[in-house]
């Protein structure tokens, strides 16, 4: 019985710690940030699209990233299929417009492990940090054999601190951080349009 009370106040402290010690993720805005695409020009006629879409984690070592690559291709295909640009949107390589994306996501920060290791024993007096690059490299091929390549990145900050509580509802580490790379994606079609690529 005592035992279990040790195991039980062991655990109820873990949870006090994680609730004091506030999280939360700021934007790095290395990109203009892009709400509501414009329209095609009436001129243009909307074009099928065909992509490949891979993304790759280097945290000291290059790897696939297995974990998490499915919900970067979703963002990927819902910021093209919202922007009512084309007229079929679908995996492979024999569209009107052929888009290669590779996502590309690098972490670094102070002894990252350990200083969220601080922040946790310190019930969030320390803070500690660590910063996530999003870079997107992306070869466009048009119907007619012309290739754009885009390389496009933005960061995002994640602060663990016991302040942090205060802004932690509006600054989710996951909401702020699919924001990011949703925007590198709309940062991406405007591009594309500048160039004459959807025309």
């Amino acid at each position: 019985m005592r035992i279990l009370k040790m195991v039980v106040g062991a655990l109820i402290t873990v949870l006090l710690c994680q609730h004091l010690s506030g999280c939360a993720s700021f934007k790095k805005n290395q990109l203009n940030t892009v709400g509501v695409l414009p329209p095609l020009s009436s001129e243009n006629e909307k074009q099928d699209l065909t992509y490949t879409f891979t993304s790759w984690v280097d945290d000291g070592h290059l790897e696939k990233e297995k974990n998490r690559e499915q919900i970067y291709a979703d963002e990927f295909t819902s910021v093209l299929k919202d922007s009512g640009y084309f007229s079929i949107l679908e995996p492979g390589d024999n569209g009107d417009i052929r888009i290669q994306a590779v996502m590309l996501v690098s972490y670094s920060g102070d002894l990252v492990s350990l200083g969220t290791g601080l922040t946790f024993m310190t019930l969030g007096l320390l803070p500690s940090w660590s910063t996530v690059t999003y870079k997107a490299t992306v070869k466009v091929t048009t119907g007619d054999g012309k290739d754009y390549e885009y390389t496009l990145e933005d960061r995002v900050t994640k602060v663990r601190w016991f302040a942090m509580i205060f802004v932690a509802s509006a600054r989710k580490p996951s909401e702020v951080s699919s924001n990011v790379r949703k925007n590198i994606y709309k940062n991406l079609l405007l591009k594309m349009q500048e160039d004459g690529v959807l025309n």
